[in-house]
């Protein structure tokens, strides 16, 4: 920027002292090729009259060099045949020559007199401008002045923008660093608005979830190790009684072995239920097709009729037609038997599980409501933990896991939809799942 103003500057200079040098050149040239001959006199005579003040100095020479008038007070001019310039002039071209030197502008400007079809002389005329070389040398210094106080002010500037990233940058880098540690509750908390506090806010907010779901690990292996370790510990006294009890009769034998068998057989459910939780976690990629919800749910309540029969439950299915669901059946087995197995187990005797189907535009809508006992207030937003049961005691009774509804949650999470659990007015809880339909002919 600097060197543009300058140089700019400098020859706006130059180009204003060609166009004086060529205007007065041309005046004298012409005063001067109307005489007849160009001597010492007749050249005086002329530069009296013209009386030119506004440059500095005017030659004028025959072609061999020689001065036939000259105000150049130079000490060592250089006029001559070795003037390259000089030599221009006489073969009719004019010359212009401008240098800043020593604060000062120092132009030369060369024209041929041309009498009667040749060369006569060289009219040279010299301008030196210190008024304009200083002004030139005061502009540089108050462009320099600036320039230096800009720097000075972009150093100060980035040093602080500088300083700034890094103090932030190192607050985010020592807030991530427990965090890498596995301490998910610490916080960076940047203040501002700036891309900085956003990354922070981010990574406050990964820490908030790692640490919930940390929490949730560290109750799931607590939880599953205690469900694991009642039924391990209840075969190994069982079996320790067999072995340890000598002439123990038959039919004493026979009930011990079948505790034992109930032990196993709950240990595999427990199992199962959690390598179906497992699958759901990791969401692998498979390959579903179209099935009817409505088909699922109807053979999902004549397998539990008897159940339901057991205890003078009676079941009831509402289906307005069928309900294709983009999943696997295995998938829609467990969500309804689940689902309504609940429903039957928490339910009273002589009670009634009501499940309907119905399409809300695209979506297909399931309801699995019972009389049953229902669920406190307080224990609704846990009912889908894992391994949480609201009466443990009768929840192992029913052979419950606390896994059900878990598993139901991530079927339907899975399959895009949503589930909600509600109290019923007149007792007992209302499951209501929405699931995305699928265009087939069947329901189009």
């Amino acid at each position: 920027m600097n060197t543009y103003f300058l140089t700019a500057a400098r020859d706006m200079v130059f180009n204003s002292k060609q166009s004086l040098l060529q205007n007065q050149a041309s005046v004298i040239a012409s005063s001067l090729t109307v005489m007849d001959d160009l001597n010492v006199d007749n050249v005086s005579q002329v530069m009296s009259v013209l009386d030119v003040t506004d440059i500095t100095g005017i030659s004028v020479r025959d072609v061999g060099g020689d001065i036939y008038y000259d105000t150049i007070d130079l000490p060592d001019s250089g006029f001559g045949s070795h003037d390259v310039r000089f030599l221009t002039a006489l073969n009719g071209s004019t010359g212009y020559y401008g240098h800043f030197i020593d604060g000062a502008f120092k132009c030369f400007y060369y024209m041929p007199l041309v009498m009667k079809g040749r060369t006569a002389g060289v009219l040279i005329l010299y301008d030196i401008d210190v008024g304009q070389g200083a002004f030139l040398l005061n502009l540089q210094n108050s462009i320099r002045i600036v320039s230096l106080v800009v720097s000075i002010v972009y150093v100060i500037i980035a040093v602080i923008l500088v300083w700034t990233i890094t103090m932030r940058l190192n607050k985010i880098r020592r807030g991530l660093v427990p965090i890498g540690e596995g301490q998910y509750h610490s916080r960076i908390h940047m203040s501002g608005s700036d891309e900085f506090s956003e990354l922070a806010a981010a990574f406050d907010d990964m820490s908030d979830r790692l640490e919930e779901t940390e929490a949730i690990r560290r109750r799931f292996v607590a939880d599953a190790s205690h469900e694991l370790k009642t039924p391990i510990a209840s075969i190994r006294l069982l079996s320790d009684s067999i072995l340890q009890t000598e002439g123990m009769d038959r039919e004493t034998t026979q009930e011990f072995v079948a505790d034992i068998n109930h032990e196993a057989e709950r240990l595999a459910h427990i199992t199962e239920h959690l390598l179906t939780l497992t699958r759901l976690d990791t969401q692998a990629k498979v390959e579903r097709s179209p099935v009817d919800l409505a088909e699922v749910a109807r053979r999902i309540l004549h397998m539990l009729q008897p159940i339901a029969s057991a205890r003078e439950i009676s079941l009831s299915l509402e289906a307005s037609g069928p309900c294709y669901i983009s999943a696997l059946p295995d998938e829609l087995n467990q969500l309804v038997q689940n689902l309504t197995e609940n429903a039957i187990k928490y339910n009273v005797d002589g009670g009634q599980v009501s499940v309907e189907l119905a399409v809300r535009g695209n979506q297909a809508q399931l309801t699995v409501a019972d009389t049953g006992i229902g669920i406190p207030d307080e224990d609704l937003p846990r009912i889908f933990d894992r391994f949480y049961r609201v009466d443990k005691a009768r929840s192992r009774e029913a052979g419950g896991t606390g896994l059900g509804l878990s598993i139901v949650k991530g079927i339907v999470h899975n399959l895009g939809g949503s589930i909600e659990a509600a109290p019923r007015l007149e007792g007992g809880m209302l499951f209501t799942v929405t699931l995305p339909l699928i265009q087939t002919e069947s329901n189009e």
